[in-house]
């Protein structure tokens, strides 16, 4: 098998600017490079910012004499 995989999320409803995000993965590591590529088909200038918001969300435990699960 291959050791890295590029996944590309592309925005195509952006009128004439077109927005791809790129995800990189690769084996045995659980660092994911995002790459951001805009290209503007347009005449006029493309203006943006990048924002990104990082969400922690709270493990749910369920405790089994068996086996633990978590959701």
């Amino acid at each position: 098998g291959q050791s890295e995989l590029k996944v590309n999320l592309i925005c195509n409803t952006c009128g004439k600017t077109q927005i791809q995000k790129q995800f990189t993965f690769k084996r045995n590591d659980y660092l994911i490079p995002i790459n951001y590529q805009i290209s503007n088909h347009s005449s006029s200038i493309w203006e943006g910012r990048l924002y990104i918001q990082f969400q922690q969300k709270k493990m749910l435990f369920y405790w089994n004499k068996n086996q633990v699960s978590r959701f």
